[in-house]
């Protein structure tokens, strides 16, 4: 297992060790509660997601319908205490999606208001990240993605994305390997701390009446062992996690 501080207990022996350890803020277990330094909630009334649970990389992991499913993160004082350096990962088997189409694995962001920190999968399996900081000065921020292909539907796969504001880098990666990204929308450059708001979306962009079907950007597939940092993890770390496999993180 990876082995990071604060940990729930681990379930397996085998152990396999970060380099440079570091707590996550938030992490997805089992698919079945929240853990790490938010409380752990209750089912009812505060996610959502298609049932049943199927098989995931460790154990069970969260089966969105690409229509109803997502988990709603409620705000915290350690959500914002994200503020100049970030790392999301995950294993995730997205399915097959419609041509133009994009759907988000993680989305923090004010609907109609201000985009924070976002990760998202378009039809052609590109891999995106959308982040906005104090040094933007639109509400949309910026935009950065990959080659088309870089996401393969249908597969299981370890997906990863770090922003660091005092160095203005954003990285992407599949399975523990580094993937090219393009500025394509907004300035490529950005410093400052990530914008402030309130909403946190595991499966989905916003909620269906917000924008329509399209603007909702609910995921389709298998989402497994989601962790939030509040620190841009490097490569090795990253690396680690994949290599620890079926065994999973231990905190």
């Amino acid at each position: 297992m990876a082995n990071l501080p604060q940990a729930l207990p681990p379930r397996r022996a085998t152990r396999v060790h970060l380099a440079n350890p570091t707590p996550a803020v938030l992490r997805f277990q089992d698919g079945s509660r929240l853990a790490g330094n938010l409380q752990i909630i209750s089912v009812a009334g505060d996610y959502f997601c298609s049932w049943p649970f199927v098989p995931g990389k460790v154990a069970l992991g969260f089966n969105f319908d690409g229509s109803t499913g997502y988990v709603n993160v409620p705000d915290s004082s350690s959500l914002h205490s994200i503020a100049k350096t970030v790392a999301v990962e995950m294993w995730a088997t997205p399915k097959t999606l419609p041509a133009g189409s994009a759907v988000y694995l993680y989305s923090r962001r004010n609907p109609l208001t201000s985009e924070s920190f976002s990760i998202y999968i378009l039809a052609d399996g590109t891999l995106g990240i959308l982040l906005r900081t104090s040094s933007s000065t639109t509400q949309t921020g910026s935009k950065f993605e990959s080659v088309p292909g870089i996401v393969k539907f249908g597969k299981l796969q370890h997906l990863a994305a770090t922003a660091h504001t005092n160095t203005s880098i954003v990285r992407a990666y599949v399975n523990g390997n580094a993937v090219s990204l393009v500025n394509v929308f907004g300035p490529s450059s950005f410093s400052g701390t990530f914008s402030p708001v309130t909403h946190l979306y595991i499966g989905r962009r916003e909620d269906v009446n917000v924008e329509g079907i399209p603007g909702a950007g609910y995921f389709l597939g298998l989402i497994d062992e989601a962790s939030l940092y509040a620190v841009a993890l490097t490569q090795t770390q990253i690396q680690s996690i994949v290599n620890a496999g079926i065994n999973g993180k231990c905190r």
